[in-house]
């Protein structure tokens, strides 16, 4: 059985933390909207929504990565309450880090700059510092 390229991604990014960044794919099917991976450091900590898009054939057709209503609504709780939370957006071009208020913004495909080798520094620099 294949994996979706989502869980692969996820999978990537996860494998790459050094074994200081503790790391938990969360799979609760009793607690809807709790974003699906945990991560956490000696400095900090932070839930991860991973989402993977396809890429339109225009450059300026904007992208809205599938955050459900559930999940929208558990991250936006946790950010008002002050914690680390973001949606991380992996695509066959390039990935994106879309955090604070703007987690839930459309995109468009020149925002997606960063690789998987920069999306994993940035979760090792969140958390370690």
């Amino acid at each position: 059985m294949s994996s979706s390229p989502e869980s692969t991604f996820t999978q990537y990014l996860l494998r790459k933390l050094p074994d200081d960044v503790y790391s938990l794919k969360v799979m609760i099917p009793t607690s809807s909207g709790v974003p699906d991976t945990y991560i956490s450091g000696y400095r900090s900590d932070l839930w991860a929504e991973m989402k993977w898009v396809k890429i339109p054939k225009r450059d300026t057709t904007e992208i809205t990565p599938d955050v459900s209503a559930l999940q929208e609504r558990w991250l936006k709780g946790r950010y008002n309450e002050g914690r680390n939370v973001c949606v991380i957006v992996g695509s066959p071009i390039g990935c994106c880090v879309l955090q604070d208020k703007h987690m839930f913004n459309t995109i468009v495909k020149s925002q997606l700059t960063m690789d998987r080798k920069d999306v994993v520094q940035w979760l090792i620099n969140q958390t370690r510092g």
